[in-house]
């Protein structure tokens, strides 16, 4: 049983996920590379019909524009779905409020079936089974999402291919939150483990899985804390420490004395924060 934890509902929180950085472009041509990979679709210039399951504020259909006529999102939060209607003004595409349980699209007609980073939050079940009766033959499921991997420091007053590895400080930060997500019992924790119970659970489908896609973001210290701190799950457990001890500054503090620039502005120090993307395919048996 999923916990009920919707720290993800609410207009704060829908306001904080506009904070996120996107995926870039390739990430949307990637997807319907593998589409075009099945046995039907080899010729295919242009789909029909791409569906985001808990698409949020709509971000991620954008790029896939170019490789489909129709696209729909939905998502349980009507705060996400307004926003969504704020920042993608195209006719080709529809926001609506929904769940797993009962997509809005007919039978056999999805070509495409996204989930980016909200399977955690539903029932696995109800999923797959919506997902069997709307998609195509030669259809297909994406799963994916990202998890914190590498971060360097350029050294302030020096060449910019100067760098200084802080990984470990992030992978720090990420052992505690992951910790703590699984004391509480939150369904994120399972993003951690990069949705690896979620893909031994799942029946009935062909599957397959990449772990080997990775993503550079060029940021500031002060970028970087305002995109942990825009996560609603990062900032309640940010908010369980006093400003002495808070896990981000904590972080931050040490990512400075790292390169000796202790008295540095955090939109001064200049970052590469790398996530490693994790995809999750599924095919139906035909």
């Amino acid at each position: 049983m999923i916990p009920q934890i919707e720290d993800w509902l609410g207009d704060e929180a829908a306001n904080g996920y506009l904070a996120i950085p996107n995926f870039p472009p390739h990430i949307a041509k990637y997807v319907p590379s593998r589409l075009r990979k099945i046995e039907g679709n080899e010729k295919t210039r242009k789909f029909n019909f791409v569906m985001d399951a808990g698409c949020g504020n709509g971000i991620s259909l954008i790029d896939y524009l170019p490789y489909f006529d129709k696209e729909v999102g939905f998502d349980a939060s009507q705060d996400q779905i307004d926003r969504a209607k704020e920042r993608v003004n195209s006719d080709a595409v529809t926001f609506l409020v929904g769940r797993e349980y009962a997509f809005p699209a007919s039978d056999n007609s999805v070509d495409l079936l996204l989930t980016v980073g909200a399977l955690h939050y539903m029932k696995l079940t109800s999923f797959l089974g919506e997902c069997e009766r709307i998609l195509k033959n030669t259809g297909m499921c994406a799963i994916y999402y990202r998890t914190f991997s590498k971060l360097l420091v350029h050294y302030p007053m020096k060449d910019k291919s100067q760098l200084a590895d802080g990984s470990q400080f992030l992978l720090d930060y990420r052992n505690k939150l992951h910790e703590y997500f699984k004391e509480i019992q939150h369904p994120t924790a399972e993003s951690f483990n990069r949705y690896q119970n979620i893909y031994d659970q799942i029946t009935g489908f062909r599957k397959e899985r990449t772990d080997d896609v990775t993503v550079d973001y060029d940021m500031t210290l002060k970028e970087l804390k305002s995109f942990f701190c825009c996560i609603p799950t990062h900032r309640k457990y940010n908010k369980l420490f006093d400003e002495k001890s808070n896990p981000v500054d904590t972080m931050g503090e040490n990512l400075k004395k790292l390169v000796n620039a202790d008295d540095i502005k955090d939109e001064d120090l200049k970052l590469r924060f790398t996530v490693s993307m994790f995809f999750i395919f599924l095919y139906k048996e035909i």
